[in-house]
């Protein structure tokens, strides 16, 4: 008599709670090459830090993560709620640098710093795909999608990602287009003044519009990344559906990313702390040894102390920023199973792709059979 299934507790309350799913972020975020597409974000990002400082002799506004000098984040003994807003504002970093551009672009600022928050921004963009579309299957499948196929994606998907991004701020563009054109038709003598105090109505809504663009492109583009990554779709298809989650899921979304990045920033702000500890003692154990040593013997280069303290931070900031895609991929995945009715393990892998695995599948079934 075949013995009944006995399903584990915790499967049973993500199957009643499908928002538990959240909870196996941190893992997926920990997982050995999304950790290292993470730190390469943030090493790339302090390399595109010091390329800004050449490009102009301001100090950039965007948190570099990595930085590490004397009184740098893991030198010195710090308090963690001291640090919880800089934290904050390193986790939602790619959101930062997205209303930087932005807000540089809309006031017409062409300077060189616009270069720099390119620079930024690229850098999230193209890391962001490539742990978007690892972090998708880890979340639907359970079983990962190797580095270099995911860097094959993202290079494949890079001009849909920008297309996608790109059409909502070509659609608010015309609109200021076209009213600046309303606004020119009153400065016209005689008729000028009539026909655009009639029209002058219709700037209000349009710019209103406009302002719902440019809002939901500014909280939603980061969900554009992982439609495209978990779908395998166009464009056209990550514009529309993630505004159309938005629209109406956007309060559970937004409570479900400050919930779950809360708990990314405790764990990284607590691996700090026993970081720091840990520096404490090893510079009180190199004091130590250096006190019987001559003054010869116990010179030591500080290059190699920075380095790896370097290293260390890129990786504990790597690993808040592949848990902030994780975090936009889970939630991506939750809203389409309560929108679109899909089930959570609904992952679209690539033609070529999928077609090798099933042959692959066949021909493990026959040499099992003829085993």
């Amino acid at each position: 008599m075949q013995e009944s299934f006995h399903e584990p507790a915790f499967f049973r309350w993500r199957r009643a709670f499908p928002w538990l799913h959240l909870l196996r972020i941190p893992g997926i975020a920990f997982r050995t090459q999304i950790l290292l597409v993470g730190f390469l974000t943030a090493f790339f990002y302090l390399v595109c830090g010091l390329v800004a400082r050449t490009l102009t002799d301001q100090t950039t506004r965007a948190v570099e993560p990595g930085v590490i000098s004397e009184t740098g984040l893991l030198s010195a003994r710090q308090n963690l709620f001291h640090d919880a807003a800089d934290l904050a504002e390193q986790a939602v970093a790619p959101n930062i640098v997205m209303f930087n551009l932005t807000d540089r672009l809309k006031s017409l600022e062409f300077s060189p710093l616009i270069l720099a928050d390119l620079l930024y921004w690229f850098n999230f963009l193209f890391f962001g795909i490539i742990i978007c579309r690892m972090a998708c299957a880890e979340f639907t499948q359970g079983k990962g999608v190797c580095l270099e196929r995911a860097s094959v994606f993202a290079l494949k998907k890079l001009p849909a990602v920008l297309t996608g991004i790109l059409f909502p701020l070509f659609l608010a563009a015309l609109v200021f287009l076209f009213v600046f054109g309303i606004l020119a038709i009153g400065k016209i003598p005689v008729i000028g003044l009539w026909v655009g105090g009639i029209l002058y109505g219709a700037t209000i809504p349009l710019l209103f519009f406009a302002a719902v663009l440019m809002i939901g492109l500014g909280i939603g583009w980061p969900m554009i990344l992982s439609v495209i990554a978990c779908e395998n779709s166009d464009s056209f298809d990550a514009f529309s559906r993630t505004f159309d989650y938005l629209r109406s899921r956007l309060p559970v979304i937004l409570a479900a990313f400050a919930i779950t990045m809360a708990v990314g920033i405790l764990i990284v702000g607590c691996a700090e702390e026993v970081s720091r500890l840990a520096i404490q003692q090893i510079d009180i154990l190199q004091n130590r040894m250096d006190s019987l040593l001559t003054e010869q013997q116990a010179r030591q280069p500080d290059r190699f102390r920075h380095l790896w303290l370097t290293l260390w931070s890129n990786l504990l900031h790597g690993y808040l920023v592949a848990y902030y895609w994780c975090t936009v991929c889970g939630i991506y995945i939750l809203t389409r199973q309560s929108v679109d009715q899909t089930p959570v393990d609904e992952f679209q892998q690539e033609p070529g792709l999928e077609q090798a695995t099933d042959i692959q599948q066949t021909e493990n079934e026959e040499n099992g059979t003829g085993a």
